[in-house]
């Protein structure tokens, strides 16, 4: 599981996004439409990702990052709050690649 600070909430603009971003992790937008195993998250955030970006993410957008611990992860927007000013977000992490 993520530890605190892998990633974080950073707002929720004015389109209903969630802005997301990491001080830990390199964090990379998944295409539209791609459903990335392990592999390919790891490869996403190793060669896409961004660390202290603003990353506006709408409901059904990913990202990939590779926690702190060194596993790869996959995060889902699911719903957006934007009167409670949080998201719900579905987490698979895989088991970390050497």
């Amino acid at each position: 599981m993520p530890t605190d600070g892998d990633i974080e909430l950073s707002q929720i603009n004015d389109g209903q996004e969630a802005v997301l971003r990491s001080a830990r992790a390199n964090l990379a937008v998944v295409p539209r439409g791609e459903n990335p195993d392990a592999a390919r998250c790891t490869v996403l955030a190793q060669t896409q990702g961004r660390r202290l970006a603003d990353l506006p993410v709408a409901v059904g957008g990913k990202l990939c990052l590779i926690t702190s611990e060194g596993h790869p992860s996959l995060v889902t927007v699911t719903a957006v709050h934007p009167e409670a000013q949080n998201a719900s977000l579905d987490v698979h992490i895989w088991q970390k690649t050497d």
